[in-house]
């Protein structure tokens, strides 16, 4: 019982992270910092970067997300 309710609150949060635009900030934090890497600049905190990419690759599991993921991707 405990774990199917944590799973839920896992997926509530998911959604209420892609309500409010968390995943077209986040994705958009990381092509910035690509776009830094491209040009030779250093980036100001990889941990920063590193917990972005684990955010987004965990939201991801998100079947919603995962579309808003590709809009936001691809624009």
């Amino acid at each position: 019982m405990a774990r199917h309710t944590k799973f839920i609150q896992s997926s509530v949060v998911q959604i209420l992270l892609r309500e409010v635009g968390c995943l077209t900030k986040l994705t958009s934090m990381l092509k910035s910092y690509s776009m830094a890497l491209r040009v030779g600049e250093s980036l100001p905190n990889t941990e920063v970067v590193n917990g972005v990419v684990t955010v987004v690759n965990n939201l991801s599991m998100n079947e919603q997300n995962q579309h808003q993921l590709q809009v936001t991707i691809l624009h």
